[in-house]
């Protein structure tokens, strides 16, 4: 996935530790999912495509996510699931 390592602050750049991330995703963002995931992707015949991936755990990352709305589901880890719940939560308590 293209996604930076770090982000910067000041000049400086703070890098994060990697996770490995379990996502399954509509075929409907096909598109999308191999333009960032590519040699990732594994098709099933539930019309969804899975990706299992290294990814870096910070903000990047959950924005990331989240930008592909609900056509991606987070399978685990529990604390990146956690935390995508998390932000929807905060989201739709804003438009309440």
């Amino acid at each position: 996935m293209i996604l930076q390592v770090g982000t910067k602050r000041s000049q400086n750049k703070i890098y994060s530790e990697n996770i490995s991330v379990k996502l399954k995703f509509n075929k409907s963002i096909a598109f999308q999912v191999y333009d960032e995931f590519y040699d990732e992707v594994i098709e099933c015949d539930d019309e969804s495509l899975y990706v299992e991936a290294e990814l870096p755990n910070n903000d990047i990352l959950y924005t990331k996510l989240l930008s592909f709305g609900d056509d991606v589901e987070v399978l685990g880890p529990e604390s990146v699931r956690e935390k995508i719940r998390k932000k929807l939560e905060n989201m739709f308590k804003k438009y309440l």
